[in-house]
């Protein structure tokens, strides 16, 4: 019997670090998460009547980075105003 072989198309390198990382905070294979995402985004494109609509939602804050800067805020507010000549 002979071997059969399925095309196997390659990722954007861009997508490989946040998909491994939403597999792994999800505790799934990256393969089965990428399978479960292109299966919704062909099922939303059927939807639309076999047009590429594109729905993303925007970007959640950076946790991280929205406490760093409410830190430095809170920090600067805090300090004493001084005044040239004191």
């Amino acid at each position: 019997m002979a071997d059969t072989r399925y095309y196997s198309p390659r990722l954007n390198r861009s997508l490989i670090s946040p998909l491994y990382h939403a597999a792994k905070t999800q505790r799934v294979p990256m393969t089965t998460l990428a399978s479960r995402l292109v299966a919704e985004g062909l099922s939303r494109m059927n939807k639309s009547g076999d047009q590429c609509v594109v729905a993303e939602e925007p970007p959640a804050p950076d946790s991280k980075r929205m406490e760093y800067k409410r830190r430095i805020a809170a920090f600067v507010a805090a300090q004493p105003v001084r005044v040239a000549g004191d």
